[in-house]
């Protein structure tokens, strides 16, 4: 499991905080990973129903790497 949060903006000019999220949604990982990858969602879901994070936003972006471990240093 990988959470990224990029904390670059500080002046809430942009739409919201974009998070990293990295959960297997295939494979052998799947089977505990997507309740990670849905409580993961729900607690932004949650914190962006309560305002965010100084007024911004959270901004989920899901990644993909079907339980193999080399998947993430490709992306880079």
């Amino acid at each position: 499991m990988t959470i990224a949060i990029n904390t670059g903006n500080t002046t809430g000019d942009e739409d919201g905080i974009s998070i990293g999220v990295l959960f297997s949604q295939t494979g052998p990982m799947a089977v505990t990973e997507i309740a990670h990858l849905k409580g993961t969602l729900l607690a932004i879901e949650e914190i962006n129903a309560s305002g965010g994070v100084n007024g911004q936003k959270f901004l989920p972006i899901i990644e993909e790497p079907a339980s193999n471990p080399a998947a993430p240093s490709d992306w880079l």
